[in-house]
């Protein structure tokens, strides 16, 4: 297992470099997708299920649909600092 998740994370670094090879440098979403890929092959099985369970848990609810978008007015709020609540 361990063999397995250095393999990985070499081959992730790997992806990285050959990234940053190119003319252009990589875009967030394949920074993202490197560190994702690199991180899952460290966690154990357990961590994985939970983190997909998680993710399944936010789909369901349709947090990503209902958040705010670009554009959209924000709610009116007053900013409370935690200095004015001792």
């Amino acid at each position: 297992m361990r063999m397995l998740a250095s393999l990985a994370s070499l081959a992730s670094l790997a992806f990285v470099s050959a990234l940053h090879a190119q003319s252009e440098p990589p875009s967030l979403r394949e920074k993202i997708d490197a560190l994702k890929s690199v991180n899952r092959s460290k966690a154990t099985p357990e961590k994985l299920a939970a983190y997909d369970e998680g993710i399944k848990a936010v789909v369901t609810a349709k947090v990503v649909e209902s958040a705010k978008k670009v554009g959209d007015v924000a709610p009116d709020f007053t900013e409370v600092s935690p200095e004015s609540l001792k």
